[in-house]
This record gives structure tokens, C-alpha cells and sequence, in this order.
């Protein structure tokens, strides 16, 4: 993302994006993330080495964190966002390639922060969205069932 951020800010600029979630931040600093700022926009983030996930959300859209629903060892962020009309729970996620048995862990936390955000806010819809890593391997291995397929083909597709 740093050395990325002027295409970043032109995007926010032109574009005027209510929400813009980015994967793999990679930034190496996180205890000073100032600089990634822009006018109209608050940053909320989870920089971690080599991963990270973050999330421009423009200043008139009413938004709360949910960082109950996090995992400090994971590449996510957790939103609740109120249209006025709908709430949506946003799941930013960034999957390394780390292997099966750190997917496993990510999708077990995954399925458990789901279930306590939709117990928590039953009429709100749920998002997952980010970079998955998937390049079309069975990383759902343990998961197999029609509806995972289904949720496989949209992902992967």
C-alpha cells in the first residue's frame, strides 16, 4: 500500500467510494499509518507484516467497528455499517498462503465471528470480501458440503 497510496487517494478523490476495503497493506510501520490518511475519510486497520487489511470509510457514512470479532493473528476487519435502510456486517479478509492448517484456523474463527455477529445483529446482512488466495485449489477441503460449494464457485470465480 505505500507504495501505492497516491493511487489510493486519487481513487478516494475521484471516485468518492462510501467504503474502500484493501488487502495486503503491508505496511511497515504500523504505529505510524498518519500518512495514509485523506481528507473526508477515516482509516480503520489491522497492519501485520506481509498481510494486513484496511478500510477508507467515507465521514457521512455511519459505520461502527467491530473488533470484538477479530483475531489479532489474522488479516481481518470486522465492520457494522448503517444505511439507514439495511445494517451490513463487512468481513474484510486477507488469507495467506500459508497452508491447511492456517486456513482451517482462519475459516474456524471465520464461522464463529459470523455466528456472533449475525446473534448479535439478526437483521443484518453479512459480507465477506477480500483476497482469499484461493487460485482454484480445494483450500475448503474440511468445509464440503453443497452450500460451501456454492460459496467455493463464487469466490473462486
Amino acid at each position: 500500500m505505500h507504495s501505492n497510496i497516491n493511487a489510493v487517494h486519487h481513487q478516494l478523490e475521484t471516485d468518492k467510494p462510501h467504503l474502500l476495503f484493501l488487502t495486503e497493506t503491508q505496511i511497515r510501520c504500523p504505529s505510524d499509518a498518519a500518512y495514509l490518511n485523506y481528507p473526508g475519510y477515516s482509516l480503520e486497520h489491522h497492519f501485520l507484516q506481509r498481510a494486513g487489511v484496511c478500510v477508507y470509510v467515507r465521514n457521512d457514512i455511519c459505520c461502527q467497528r467491530l473488533r470484538h470479532l477479530e483475531d489479532p493473528s489474522f488479516s481481518t476487519l470486522w465492520l457494522l455499517v448503517d444505511t439507514g435502510m439495511d445494517k451490513i456486517v463487512c468481513a474484510c479478509i486477507y488469507r495467506s498462503h500459508s497452508g491447511d492448517q492456517e486456513t482451517t484456523r482462519l475459516f474456524d474463527h471465520l464461522s464463529e465471528a459470523a455466528d456472533t455477529a449475525l446473534y448479535r445483529h439478526p437483521d443484518a446482512q453479512l459480507v465477506a470480501l477480500g483476497d482469499f488466495n484461493a487460485c482454484h485449489q480445494d483450500w475448503l477441503w474440511r468445509y464440503k458440503s453443497a452450500d460451501w460449494d456454492e460459496m467455493w464457485y463464487f469466490f473462486a470465480s
